[in-house]
């Protein structure tokens, strides 16, 4: 029960991708189901493996939910990418499966010119083999009928004409088996752009490269604005997004904008090689430009006319309660025809008056 992580150069290029999925971390991974409605949160926590969700018999499923909420309505589908720190959220009715019948959640087999090129030389396999992920066995009748939402959340769209600018980022090879972006390879002491705070970007990541690429930001949320320039975008691309994935020879443009924490923050290729070899910026947050008013005070100076002599200052916090009256120890001085007195440091006290002077 321990895994061998000893990559070859081949898989500095590919990813490393093993021969076994596992679900949960458990190999040959089953559930037992009623014919009922489910839902399930998938995440890809493999090194670089690329899976195409879909159940063993073609059967229809709905995308509920992105990385990081739910989908303005339920999307019906028979497969649905998820790349390496995807998340989706799907719901499976097993209604028309008998108690007996089981089903394997699987990843359908693609092409992908990585895999092709001998990904997992080492003992692992292929990127875009066919996988058995896990089955699911109906077991027994459901209590009760659910049934799909036709709607979910509402989530305003950003508008690209409000975009201020448009970063570009090249996806390449950088020789030695090492991974770039725009040609430069993550140095943990260079800053390689500034964000201004709150200001709507487009970032297009261009992969030119002949391995996908899993793009993922920290610090903002984001939504894909177009894939190869065709904004009907996948239904896995809907909803708020931190990771995209980004094809060989594809171009994904994402709308970003960063309003809740400045500092500086990575983005980076989710393939853990890739990102370990180098493919992987430093940017930063510029602060909120927006000044925050704030009101201290370090003394209270009070005054009152100089004919009013042998008054006693008094203080209190609550001007409707007499009790609450306290004598202010500082004592007054004159300067010209006003009495002053100076109360330093930060007070609670709110309102002051004067008494006339005990007879």
């Amino acid at each position: 029960r321990q895994f061998n992580y000893s990559p070859f150069f081949m898989d500095i290029m590919t990813g490393y991708l093993g021969d076994i999925a596992l679900v949960n971390g458990t190999p040959d991974a089953w559930l037992s189901v009623d014919n009922g409605l489910y839902r399930f949160r998938l995440l890809n926590g493999s090194n670089a493996r690329v899976f195409r969700i879909a159940l063993s018999d073609n059967h229809p499923f709905h995308i509920i939910g992105s990385d990081s909420g739910l989908l303005a309505e339920p999307i019906e589908v028979t497969s649905a990418w998820l790349a390496p720190g995807e998340r989706t959220e799907i719901l499976v009715d097993f209604s028309t499966y008998n108690p007996g019948n089981s089903v394997v959640l699987k990843s359908l087999p693609f092409f992908s010119s990585g895999g092709m090129m001998g990904g997992g030389m080492m003992g692992g396999s292929s990127q875009g083999i066919e996988m058995d992920l896990m089955r699911f066995y109906v077991d027994t009748e459901a209590n009760g009928a659910n049934s799909v939402p036709d709607a979910l959340v509402s989530i305003p769209s950003l508008d690209p004409a409000a975009a201020k600018r448009t970063r570009v980022f090249n996806l390449s090879p950088s020789g030695m088996m090492l991974h770039s972006i725009n040609g430069l390879l993550w140095d943990v002491d260079r800053v390689d752009f500034s964000v201004p705070w709150g200001e709507l970007e487009i970032w297009e990541y261009r992969n030119i490269s002949m391995h996908p690429h899993p793009m993922h930001m920290h610090a903002a949320l984001f939504q894909v604005l177009d894939r190869n320039g065709s904004q009907n975008v996948r239904p896995e691309d809907k909803g708020w997004k931190d990771t995209v994935l980004v094809d060989a020879g594809e171009t994904v443009r994402i709308l970003v904008r960063f309003d809740s924490h400045p500092g500086v923050f990575v983005h980076h290729c989710h393939n853990l090689e890739h990102e370990d070899s180098g493919m992987m910026q430093n940017f930063e947050v510029l602060p909120n430009p927006t000044p925050v008013i704030r009101i201290t005070s370090t003394e209270t100076i009070i005054s009152w006319p100089g004919a009013l002599n042998g008054w006693i200052l008094r203080s209190s916090d609550s001007p409707a309660h007499n009790s609450d009256w306290q004598t202010v120890s500082q004592q007054p001085s004159k300067v010209n025809d006003e009495w002053i007195v100076t109360i330093p440091g930060v007070s609670n006290q709110k309102f002051y008056r004067l008494d006339p002077p005990d007879a």
